[in-house]
């Protein structure tokens, strides 16, 4: 009897016992598929995060975002047509000159296998020198700066230097150059809503892409404006540069004063123009004031020292033209319009 009741106590505490172990068995699967949801939410989070970065990475690259925050935009879903606005800026445009008409010659994968590797160069000088790309043109681009613009011409020469030292293999890069301005700039959103786009007009864009186009024809890599080179503080200190002439701009009704700033160029001409510059700017001089007699023969002293000098031979050709019979006193004393 007694071995029964000791049997039956013991069943029963097995019993409690497994209940109570079962009831642990499903608290713990319980609180395991808790974890396992709380992991799944996290790394749900981790990735939509991940994605974000990455979108927000490639906006970066995509859009230039010194523009977006001028206009006062955080990120691209507050992008509407109402946005513009007006400010001061510089503007560079660098460039292969001609090489639209360089493409004829090229199969795709050339033509972009040399426009990447002008980029690899020349892209990061734009950034490191506080400029924003605004867009990308056949072999080059179009930049702002709207701060710190003395560092400009620095990142300009840096372009140079590494375009000069691609030369040899990519012969079609020896066309380029580069052109630099100052002035007011409107910057908005063009477009529909189907599809828009960030924008950047002014008559100084155009002029600074002129100036690139003119560069080589003028023996130059970098062309500057005056206006440019007053607001650049260190420019009579740290670059080279000479007197190019002046450009009359059209739609401004104004003459503006133009420099080659050298120190882009191969060393060998930098030598050649630092021993002439005396001698060109003296003919600049009377260039502008209509002694043409006198322009010429300072013109002619530069290329005797220079005979490779472009526009030192330009301004005889022009020297002579103005002294030609019928021309009544009514030269320009520039050498462009633009």
């Amino acid at each position: 009897m007694e071995h029964t009741v000791v049997m039956a106590a013991l069943a029963a505490g097995l019993g409690v016992l497994a209940v109570l172990l079962g009831g642990v068995g499903l608290w713990q699967t319980a609180k395991l598929r808790r974890l396992r949801r709380d992991m799944e939410r996290v790394r749900a989070v981790k990735e939509t995060a991940a994605a974000h970065g990455r979108a927000s990475a490639t906006q970066a690259c995509l859009l230039p975002m010194g523009l977006l925050g001028a206009l006062n935009l955080k990120d691209i879903g507050d992008i509407s047509l109402n946005a513009s606005r007006e400010m001061s800026g510089v503007i560079l445009k660098a460039d292969v000159t001609g090489f639209d008409r360089k493409l004829r010659r090229m199969n795709p994968q050339r033509a972009y296998e040399l426009i990447n590797r002008m980029m690899e160069g020349c892209v990061p000088p734009v950034y490191e020198s506080g400029g924003e790309i605004i867009d990308f043109e056949n072999c080059g681009f179009k930049a702002l700066y709207l701060s710190d613009c003395g560092r400009v011409l620095s990142g300009a020469v840096t372009m140079c230097e590494y375009v000069r030292s691609r030369e040899a293999e990519h012969e079609e890069y020896r066309d380029f150059g580069i052109g630099i301005c100052y002035g007011a700039v409107m910057a908005g959103v063009v477009g529909h809503p189907r599809r828009m786009a960030l924008s950047m007009l002014s008559v100084y864009t155009g002029f600074a892409a002129f100036l690139q186009s003119i560069a080589g024809k003028y023996y130059a890599r970098i062309l500057v404006t005056g206006n440019y080179a007053r607001l650049n503080e260190q420019f009579d200190r740290q670059f080279n540069y000479r007197l190019l002439g002046y450009i009359y701009v059209r739609s401004a009704k104004t003459i503006e004063k133009i420099y080659d700033v050298f120190d882009g160029d191969p060393v060998e001409v930098r030598n050649r123009k630092r021993k002439t510059k005396t001698a060109f700017e003296k003919g600049i001089k009377a260039f502008s004031e209509g002694n043409f007699p006198e322009a010429r023969v300072c013109f002619i002293e530069v290329l005797k020292t220079d005979p490779q000098d472009l526009a030192a031979r330009r301004y005889v050709r022009l020297c002579e033209k103005n002294q030609e019979p019928g021309t009544g006193g009514g030269a320009d004393i520039y050498i462009e319009s633009y």
